[in-house]
């Protein structure tokens, strides 16, 4: 709970009430219900149930087995069966559900073995049987089926590039739905006239569900052309596997089968529904600040781009609000999104979080007494799977706490070197690896005392 005082607990009690707002579980429990025997309702729209024992959940990424667990408690014996593949470290059990855990953000045998057992299920269903796919972030990698001529080990040094380079999101993922034959709506190729259904968790800023684990359960947009101009332009075509290569030209002139199109969807196809996304986590941020009667302001659009450059705007806007409100204090500004760092980096060494909240102590947030301000992944990685925090929190006093080292903290920023010198004043900051990640949130209070 936020004390009138603009301190860090004030700032955690914020972040931390998020967090377990968009536990997966308690997403699931808030908006899918069942509202009669054979009618469920997720968010807006009702589902229509077979009568008999003909659903299937299948849960793919980080949340995937959260809400899996709890849509099979509020389902009950109507479910027949299901797979889930997750991070390690994430498995439970789940009646009915066989629950795998695989490579992220690599692939990995595990999930190549694992995502057969989904192909198994989805390709043996007909018109009466319910399909229900719960995707989240992370499933790109979890989700392994290689086509034909292309190896395991060639989708592992594919993922190692990508995930190593500074694409875009969407991007990466063009590439990977042409070298997959269950992403990029492949499980509606699969599932011929069942019905499938897709609930997510949005980790990408636009919500384009064919950029949430690559879209196995979406038509896809893009086509080989697409892909192979990625490669090209960005000076991948002689460092991707020969295997990869091949099979984008392949398909670029139509001799490999393309992504599934929206053209060709059958009927008993709708549109993903989405449970919570980036700026759903944001507006449960400032509800929460109001709860306490005190004053926000949100930054609506998402933050994107350089996180040095976000970290000073959202500086400025502190102090901006700040002498606007000055006999109304604290005031809270809340913004949420994700920056990108454009060069290659060493994840031990800085964080695109971490970068934000230390450019904005170098800014104005020194100007502005008794500022904090905490910068976060929701998932608990600073963008990276290995990163050792999930963001930092600093304050007006961290830019002279900096400078008693003797430290030209600037130099160090610009050299992506943010991790050591936020080390040395105790300002990283980690709370655990979550299983819902919403992207990035920042939380920043202006007080008079």
């Amino acid at each position: 709970m936020p004390s009138r005082a603009a301190n860090r607990d004030a700032v955690l009690g914020i972040f931390n009430h998020v967090i377990s707002q968009i536990e997966p579980v308690n997403l699931v429990q808030q908006d899918i219900q069942m509202v009669a025997e054979h009618t469920m309702r997720i968010k807006h729209q009702i589902i229509r149930l077979p009568l008999g024992k003909q659903i299937y959940l299948f849960g793919i990424g980080k949340a995937g087995v959260s809400m899996v667990s709890k849509a099979r408690e509020i389902i009950g014996e109507k479910v027949a069966g299901g797979v889930c593949i997750v991070p390690d470290g994430l498995a439970q059990e789940i009646p009915d559900i066989d629950v795998y855990e695989a490579g992220y953000p690599y692939p990995d045998q595990r999930g190549l073995d694992a995502t057969k057992k989904i192909i198994d299920i989805v390709s043996n269903r007909g018109p009466a049987d319910l399909l229900l796919f719960f995707i989240s972030g992370g499933g790109s990698s979890m989700l392994v089926a290689p086509p034909e001529g292309v190896s395991l080990q060639d989708m592992i040094e594919l993922n190692q590039l990508l995930m190593s380079s500074s694409l875009p999101i969407d991007e990466i993922n063009t590439i990977r739905r042409h070298v997959s034959t269950i992403t990029g709506g492949g499980v509606l190729r699969l599932a011929r006239d069942a019905r499938v259904v897709t609930v997510i968790l949005s980790n990408v800023l636009n919500n384009d569900p064919w950029d949430i684990a690559s879209g196995p359960t979406v038509p896809d947009k893009t086509n080989f052309c697409d892909a192979l101009a990625i490669v090209i332009r960005r000076g991948f075509k002689h460092k991707i596997p020969i295997a990869v290569l091949k099979h984008l030209q392949q398909g670029a002139f139509g001799n490999r089968l393309d992504t599934f199109k929206k053209i060709l969807v059958h009927e008993r196809y709708r549109d993903p529904i989405l449970l919570a996304s980036n700026e759903t986590m944001r507006k449960i941020a400032v509800d929460y600040v109001k709860s306490y009667g005190l004053k926000v302001h949100e930054i609506e659009t998402p933050l994107s781009g350089d996180p040095s450059a976000g970290g000073r705007a959202v500086a400025n806007v502190l102090k901006d609000v700040y002498e606007e409100n000055k006999n109304d204090l604290p005031i809270c500004v809340i913004a949420s999104g994700k920056c990108e760092i454009s060069d290659p980096v060493d994840c031990n060494l800085t964080g695109r979080n971490q970068e934000f909240a230390l450019a904005a102590a170098l800014s104005a947030l020194k100007d502005i007494p008794y500022a904090y301000l905490l910068s976060a992944n929701t998932g608990g990685e600073d963008g990276s799977f290995h990163s050792k925090y999930s963001g930092a929190i600093v304050s007006a006093k961290t830019a002279a706490q900096i400078d008693e080292f003797g430290i030209d903290a600037i130099e160090e920023l610009i050299e992506h070197r943010a991790t050591p010198v936020l080390e040395k004043i105790g300002a990283t900051y980690k709370n655990g690896k979550f299983n819902s990640n919403l992207l990035d949130l920042v939380i920043a209070i202006a007080s008079d005392k």
